[in-house]
């Protein structure tokens, strides 16, 4: 009864929302290439050269790129800002990545289904089912007063953000592919 609820809360506020957007410009291909050398330390240059291609210069594809390389544990987070390559010498053997954005999405949230519980997933897909954005209050109603650790990690991994209107997808890409 309360999972039929939710939908009908969801059901009962879409279209509601109004969206905001923010134009982003893509990187020149050395902006994007000295980005990735900033980032990942001691990266081979086949790997640059690898994300860049893949990511066309695209802020939020580069850190899609780079995001699916920490949950396959080819690298490592360093600090806040930098990232590590975790084994040198396998990195070049243990490294595959997808070459299309829809590919990239597909693998991450495959793996983020096989790490977290089957709620996480159902929240992204009511979210998706809502737009692209929602007010604070369907977070809040989904899960309650708690704040778990694995809706913690869909802010951490790039996959949500807060804004001033509420809880949306980092990326309208996220948001298509679920909504798919």
């Amino acid at each position: 009864d309360s999972y039929y609820a939710f939908l009908d809360w969801c059901k009962h506020r879409e279209g509601t929302e109004y969206l905001r957007y923010r134009k982003v410009t893509h990187l020149k291909k050395q902006e994007c290439i000295n980005l990735i050398r900033l980032v990942i330390n001691d990266a081979p240059s086949f790997v640059i050269e690898k994300i860049e291609a893949f990511s066309r210069g695209n802020p939020f594809y580069l850190i899609q790129y780079i995001e699916y390389l920490l949950e396959t544990q080819i690298i490592y987070l360093v600090n806040r800002k930098t990232v590590g390559i975790t084994n040198a010498s396998t990195f070049s053997g243990n490294l595959y990545m997808p070459a299309k954005i829809e590919e990239l999405l597909e693998e991450r949230f495959e793996i983020i289904s096989k790490q977290q519980p089957p709620n996480v997933m159902h929240f992204l897909y009511a979210l998706a089912y809502m737009g692209c954005s929602a007010q604070i209050e369907f977070q809040n109603y989904y899960w309650g007063d708690s704040n778990p650790q694995e809706l913690q990690s869909l802010y951490q991994n790039h996959i949500l953000k807060l804004t001033n209107q509420g809880v949306c997808f980092d990326h309208e890409s996220i948001y298509l592919f679920l909504k798919e």
